[in-house]
């Protein structure tokens, strides 16, 4: 079986090949913002024309009017444009949940993309080197061998001023490669608990958000003084350095508390893929549930969207089952011994007895237990 695996490395560029990637960001950047601007132009002039079309503004277009993009791989602008028509494309399929194309800002992350093929590496592996920059190569840490055959690449500036590259890889799995372990679980994900298991473990949240808040605040207080003192001194705010240091500071705290949220995620989903066959989870409504003020800023921290992602992916290649429930369904409200429904039952609720059998139930474990029975009645019901 042929999937597509990503994988991420540090690279460090020296000050010259900063300027150059930088350069590439913003030629990214110029041209993709000038596509689009065509095309809502072009869409507003002649939208009432009968058989109007969309038309776009071509790469070649744009470098005959700007010669400045000339200095950048050809390549690298043909990736923008396609990433242009997959917003439109995306927006048309549904509006409501991908909205219509945005500008880009400077002030956004910025990314630039090429062909896998045009990335060569150092026999040592030590350095690589891209298009534009072939007589310059730029340092890189993988801190894991690269499988399969790289298709596309994609080289990022986080806020933090580090640099990134993601290479996408076909690689050639073997389909089913973990034995079967004989042991299903079902997962109740939530906020005190990352998550509680069906077994009766349960995993603490790491709350890594909440560990460096104070440093956090205490860093973001400092980064508002110095936006007001450079205001009072008639500065923009690109255009101060103190500001620029600070903002540094800040961007570097987050950055942590992100490393260290995947990491933790990586390490729980492999453990999780590796134990048990079939894996049954609740369905989440995170995009509602990020509008309750109070919860909002937990739930992103918890990041339940990137687990379920990556036990999804993970579970596919080694041939593990994952199966999510519908939301509506009363894994809290129902006894997991009987099956009786007790009604609902508000959240400061953590213990329970069934009023048909008795049983002392603990509400997490008492959930995840009916989810996994759930989950597996619908395996079976698909027959997989």
């Amino acid at each position: 079986m042929i999937i597509n695996k990503a994988y991420k490395y540090r690279i460090y560029p020296t000050k010259e090949q900063t300027i150059f990637l930088n350069k590439t960001f913003g030629s990214c950047r110029f041209i993709y913002n000038k596509m689009l601007e065509y095309r809502i132009n072009d869409y507003k002039e002649n939208k009432d024309k009968e058989n109007y079309k969309f038309k776009k503004l071509t790469v070649t277009e744009v470098k005959k009017q700007f010669s400045f993009l000339t200095e950048v791989n050809t390549d690298v602008l043909g990736y923008e444009s396609k990433f242009l028509d997959k917003a439109y494309a995306n927006f048309f399929r549904n509006p409501q949940q991908n909205g219509f194309p945005k500008f880009k800002s400077k002030y956004d992350a910025p990314s630039f993309s090429d062909k896998g093929r045009a990335l060569n590496f150092s026999s040592d592996n030590k350095f690589i080197t891209i298009p534009k920059m072939r007589k310059s190569p730029i340092k890189i840490i993988m801190h894991r061998p690269l499988e399969g055959r790289p298709v596309t690449f994609t080289i990022s500036r986080t806020p933090s001023q580090e640099y990134y590259i993601s290479i996408q890889c076909e690689v050639e799995i073997i389909d089913y490669v973990l034995p079967t372990m004989n042991q299903n679980i079902g997962i109740d994900l939530g906020l005190t608990d990352f998550a509680i298991l069906s077994d009766g473990t349960k995993i603490p949240n790491p709350r890594f958000l909440l560990e460096s808040a104070k440093k956090l605040a205490k860093e973001q207080r400092k980064l508002s003084k110095k936006s007001e003192d450079a205001k009072k001194n008639g500065k923009k705010l690109e255009d101060s350095k103190n500001y620029q240091k600070q903002k540094l500071k800040v961007a570097k705290i987050h950055a942590k508390v992100s490393r260290q949220r995947q990491y933790f995620i990586d390490v729980l989903t492999k453990q999780l893929v590796e134990k048990y066959d079939v894996l049954a989870l609740e369905t989440l409504k995170i995009r509602e549930m990020m509008q309750n003020k109070e919860l909002s800023r937990s739930i992103a921290d918890v990041s339940w969207y990137d687990f379920v992602a990556k036990l999804k992916y993970k579970a596919d290649w080694n041939g593990r089952i994952v199966v999510q429930i519908d939301q509506f369904f009363p894994s809290s409200q129902l006894c997991s011994h009987c099956g009786h429904n007790d009604g609902k039952k508000s959240l400061d609720i953590r213990e329970w007895i069934c009023s048909s059998c008795g049983t002392h139930h603990d509400r997490d474990i008492n959930a995840s237990i009916n989810i996994l029975n759930e989950g597996l009645r619908l395996v079976n019901e698909k027959g997989e």
